[in-house]
């Protein structure tokens, strides 16, 4: 079914998270006042938001610097923070490009290892588009972009599924909601990853993050 332009908008805040390569928070604001901009967006209540939030940053290792100003952060606290950005509003799905590409080999582990645990934990399924062998080892379902055309390969390809041109996909849970448009996630390859009983059947069918 095709949504008007007002139910599109409120699907994409409510229903989406997003988490890009590009750390964008609001410099001089808080990291907590960072992650929960999104909730702000869907209208929920400053202290409401707050509260909802800050359990979500202390289970990725936040506690300790929910008021530290976004310039005091580290890469990798940042990308924690757009992480608990991305889940405060608990939606279905969850897509994110090149997550870890600004990180180093140790911190990618750290935010792919919290991002994978917290999609199952809520439920949530994700499309995540990566170059990173590393990041497709936490694949369970693995497609590949070749030529032009998308592969899907075994599942549990893991490192060896994701190649230059490939993408891994953590595919599980609920599954991505419906009316997303079946374009890929990035003209490189899409993956997808959550939690749940199995792989999603539709993990590819994400459109551009």
């Amino acid at each position: 079914a095709r949504l008007s332009r007002r139910e599109a908008a409120r699907y994409r805040r409510l229903e989406l998270g997003f988490v890009r390569q590009q750390l964008d928070m609001l410099e001089g604001a808080s990291a907590l006042d960072n992650a929960i901009l999104k909730l702000l967006d869907a209208r929920v209540g400053w202290r409401q938001a707050r509260r909802q939030v800050a359990p979500l940053l202390d289970s990725l290792g936040l506690g300790a610097r929910l008021h530290q100003r976004a310039e005091d952060l580290s890469i990798g606290e940042r990308q924690r923070v757009l992480i608990a950005r991305a889940l405060s509003t608990r939606p279905r799905l969850v897509l994110a490009d090149e997550p870890t590409g600004s990180l180093d080999s140790e911190r990618s582990r750290e935010v792919l290892t919290l991002l994978t645990t917290l999609c199952r934990e809520h439920g949530v399924a994700m499309l995540l588009v990566t170059h990173d062998p590393q990041a497709a080892a936490y694949a369970t379902r693995v497609h590949t972009l070749r030529d032009g055309r998308l592969h899907d390969e075994a599942p549990g390809l893991g490192a060896s599924g994701a190649a230059a041109e490939g993408a891994a996909a953590l595919g599980a849970g609920p599954g991505p909601a419906p009316g997303l448009g079946a374009s890929g996630a990035a003209a490189e390859g899409a993956a997808s990853l959550g939690a749940g009983p199995g792989p999603a059947g539709a993990a590819t069918a994400a459109g551009p993050a």
